[in-house]
C-alpha cells in the first residue's frame, strides 16, 4: 500500500495523511451472511443514561467482519482483501474441501488467488499456512496464536511474535518483547500481520476520532475540585486517582 497525501483545502485535512486502499475491495456485498451490526451504547447506563466509562461514546454506525479462528485442517483460496475497523487488512477465503466463504486476519505479502492450508503439521513452509506451534523450526515469525479456537495473541496490524525454543512447551516472544509460555499444541500462522503501514497514518483531526467513538480527554488537575480529586490546579498531596 501507498501513502496518500490530501489536498489541504481545510485545516483538517492539512496535515492528514492515508493508505491508498484501491487494491481493496470497497462494495462487495456477495457474502452478506458474514457481516454484523453492533449497537452502540456510548459506554452509557441503559436505565439512568449516566457515563459508565470515560472517553468513549458518539461513533457512526458500525459493521464488523465475522473472523474464523477454528483450528481445523482446510485448505482455501484468498478471493478479496477488505478494509474494516480493524486495524488489519481482513481476507475473504474460500474452503475447497467444505465449499463454504469465511474471513480471517490476512498475512502481509499475500494476495488474491494465494493458495493456503490449515493442518495439525505441515513440513512445506509458506507465508500464511496454518499449523501447530510444533511444527515450526525455532525462530519463526508468526501471528495470530490461538488455542480452543480464541485467538490470543498477535492481531494487530504489522505485528508478529517470534518462536524462541520448543521442548515440552513452547516460548514465544510476544510484540512487547515480553516471554511467554504456550503448548506445543497451539495454532499459529506463519508471517506477520498486513497493513505494517497502519502506524504512519496521521488523522488530521479530532473529529476523525469521535466518529470512531473516541472522546477527549481532560486533564483532572484542569477541572474543578468538584469534577476531579486532581482538580482546583493543585495535586494537594494526594497519589493520582481517578473519579
Amino acid at each position: 500500500m501507498y501513502f496518500k497525501k490530501i489536498n489541504p483545502v481545510t485545516s483538517g485535512t492539512r496535515h492528514q495523511i492515508n493508505l491508498k486502499k484501491n487494491l481493496l475491495s470497497k462494495k462487495n456485498n456477495i457474502i452478506k451472511l458474514l457481516f454484523k451490526n453492533i449497537k452502540s451504547n456510548s459506554s452509557r447506563s441503559s436505565s439512568t443514561g449516566q457515563i459508565t466509562v470515560r472517553h468513549k461514546g458518539g461513533r457512526i454506525r458500525k459493521n464488523i467482519h465475522l473472523l474464523t479462528f477454528k483450528n481445523q485442517c482446510r485448505a482455501f483460496t484468498i478471493c478479496h482483501f477488505y478494509s474494516s475497523f480493524h486495524t488489519s487488512f481482513i481476507s475473504l477465503n474460500f474452503d475447497i474441501d467444505q465449499r463454504i466463504f469465511f474471513k480471517s486476519t490476512s498475512t502481509n505479502k499475500l494476495f488474491p488467488g494465494s493458495f493456503n492450508v490449515s493442518q495439525n503439521s505441515i513440513k512445506n513452509f509458506y507465508i500464511g499456512y496454518r499449523a501447530q506451534l510444533h511444527s515450526f523450526p525455532i525462530g519463526s515469525v508468526l501471528h495470530s496464536i490461538s488455542l480452543k479456537n480464541n485467538i490470543i495473541y498477535g492481531c494487530s496490524a504489522g505485528v508478529f511474535c517470534q518462536l524462541l525454543e520448543r521442548r515440552v512447551f513452547s516460548k514465544i516472544r510476544l510484540p512487547s518483547g515480553k516471554i511467554i509460555i504456550l503448548s506445543n499444541f497451539c495454532f499459529g500462522v506463519l508471517g506477520s500481520v498486513s497493513n505494517s503501514d497502519f502506524k504512519s497514518t496521521v488523522v488530521g483531526k479530532a473529529g476523525r476520532n469521535r466518529l470512531k467513538g473516541k472522546r477527549c480527554s481532560v486533564r483532572g488537575i484542569a477541572m474543578n475540585p468538584v469534577d476531579h480529586p486532581h482538580g482546583g490546579r493543585t495535586n494537594g498531596g494526594c497519589t493520582p486517582v481517578t473519579p
